[in-house]
């Protein structure tokens, strides 16, 4: 991975720190990278995603209610987030279901956050541990406005 790329990817991020980076083509042009915020009672796993776009929202929420046979929605919305040069229009999804997540099996929500930004598509996902009455929309937004995802 280039240094440049990984330049765009910060060791921390708020709380967040970086574990991994992915890189799923030669011209770095299909990269994943990955952010675990894990303190005392707190485990969070958020990855950002960056590829050209063509896959749509829908499939995303789709191969999730595939993937987890207890899946329920939650929410799903229109949001903005705020980036330094411009704002983004995006869909954010909450969904629950139950599966292995930091080493126990139990509830988990899952946020996904999708953008376009011109031939770009833009992803993040955040799972945690059910945390009841907390909702994770604000810190994922925070999260995606403070992830620089592409050059």
């Amino acid at each position: 991975m280039c240094t440049r790329r990984r330049a765009l990817h910060p060791d921390r991020v708020g709380e967040f720190r970086r574990v991994k980076v992915y890189q799923y083509d030669r011209e770095g042009r299909d990269v994943s990278v990955g952010y675990n915020l894990e303190s005392s009672g707190r485990q969070i796993a958020v990855t950002a995603y960056v590829h050209p776009a063509g896959r749509t929202f829908e499939e995303d929420v789709a191969s999730m209610r595939e993937a987890h046979a207890s899946y329920q929605l939650v929410f799903d919305r229109a949001v903005e987030v705020s980036r330094v040069r411009h704002n983004l229009n995006c869909r954010l999804a909450r969904v629950s279901y139950e599966e292995q997540f930091a080493h126990r099996f139990g509830p988990v929500d899952s946020y996904l956050l999708v953008c376009i930004d011109g031939s770009w598509r833009l992803k993040w996902r955040l799972s945690q541990r059910t945390a009841h009455e907390y909702d994770a929309s604000d810190l994922l937004l925070e999260t995606a406005g403070a992830t620089a995802v592409r050059e």
